[in-house]
């Protein structure tokens, strides 16, 4: 009546490899269990020989699966403390552990109790090493969860701090509105007036007399009626050195911040975006205001030597000629403006 469980304590030392100290297999047999129909103890002894056959090619799941069906159809205690230390080799001793302490309970025998409170000791202490390892991955995970909201946070930062660099930069390089000079309207009127009457014939011309300078009466103060003017020739506008010097330097300038400056500082941003430490990202971050600010500083202070040489260009002290003119016509008259800068 003693060979099948005999021959079962045989296959399960097979099974789990069994060292020297559970030798002879008859030490850590249990007790009795009840007892199963001989089909069922033919069956389940076939599933053995299956998880025997799958333990020794490392096959564990497979393993597990077999010792798992021969329990159920022949519930030895033998084949808890086999399950159990096949959950050992799958690195799931919080799965083994009741198993041991069941087999634990089952058996009367001091030498399998020992064996077995080995195995649960050990087990007790991976299952600790597993969930102090499994609390420092959570950490490290919600630390790099903290990082990285800490790095979305200042790029969102460095974008707004852009945007207000590139707002600064459009307002100072938006072109200011030209201002109209004032005229002085009852003058104005008071010219026009006297250009109709004389159009019309109301006022003689004062040239009409021997030895008339014909400037007298003329409502061009002084004019003649043909194109007079005072005509001051000077140089072209272009070969101002003055002036060419200031517009040069100031697109020199404006190019600068913009090519080299703006464009470099753009370049750094999209750096940052692929950096791989916050160290690198921020030395980019940095290194982009920087050039923002010089291009900002390089393209006012460029549209500030463009604006100046035009106004030299103008402005130059005997270097312009003009000339009014008037063409008279049978029904009127037409009054011409010329000069250059």
């Amino acid at each position: 009546m003693h060979a099948k469980p005999t021959c079962l304590a045989s296959v399960l030392a097979t099974l789990l490899v069994a060292v020297p100290c559970l030798a002879p297999v008859q030490a850590i047999a249990a007790p009795k269990a009840k007892k199963a129909s001989a089909k069922s103890k033919k069956e389940a002894q076939a599933h053995i020989e299956k998880a025997t056959k799958a333990h020794e090619d490392g096959k564990y799941e497979v393993a597990l699966t077999e010792l798992q069906a021969a329990y159920d159809l022949d519930p030895q205690p033998e084949l808890q403390f086999a399950i159990a230390q096949v959950y050992v080799k799958l690195e799931r001793c919080g799965d083994a552990l009741p198993l041991y302490e069941k087999f634990n309970a089952s058996t009367k025998d001091p030498q399998a109790r020992a064996v077995v409170k080995q195995a649960i000791d050990a087990c007790k202490k991976e299952v600790a090493k597993q969930a102090k390892q499994q609390k420092a991955d959570e950490a490290k995970l919600a630390k790099a969860d903290e990082a990285k909201a800490d790095k979305a946070d200042k790029a969102d930062k460095a974008d707004k701090a852009d945007a207000k660099l590139e707002a600064k930069a459009d307002a100072k390089t938006e072109p200011k509105p030209e201002i109209e000079p004032k005229t002085d309207a009852k003058a104005d009127a008071k010219t026009d007036a006297k250009v109709d009457a004389k159009l019309d014939g109301k006022i003689e011309p004062s040239g009409g007399e021997p030895g008339g300078s014909g400037r007298e009466d003329s409502p061009f103060g002084g004019l003649s009626r043909s194109d007079v003017g005072a005509r001051n020739e000077g140089s072209p506008w272009y070969k101002d050195p003055i002036g060419d010097t200031l517009v040069v330097g100031g697109i020199t300038a404006a190019a600068v911040g913009y090519f080299i400056m703006y464009r470099g500082a753009t370049a750094d941003l999209d750096d940052a975006e692929a950096a791989t430490t916050i160290d690198q990202y921020n030395d980019l971050v940095d290194s982009a205001r920087s050039k923002r600010t010089y291009s900002v500083v390089l393209i006012g202070g460029g549209a500030a030597l463009v604006g100046a040489g035009v106004v030299r260009y103008m402005l130059r002290d005997g270097k312009s000629s003009r000339g009014v003119g008037m063409v008279p016509a049978k029904s009127g008259g037409m009054v011409t403006w010329t000069g250059r800068f």
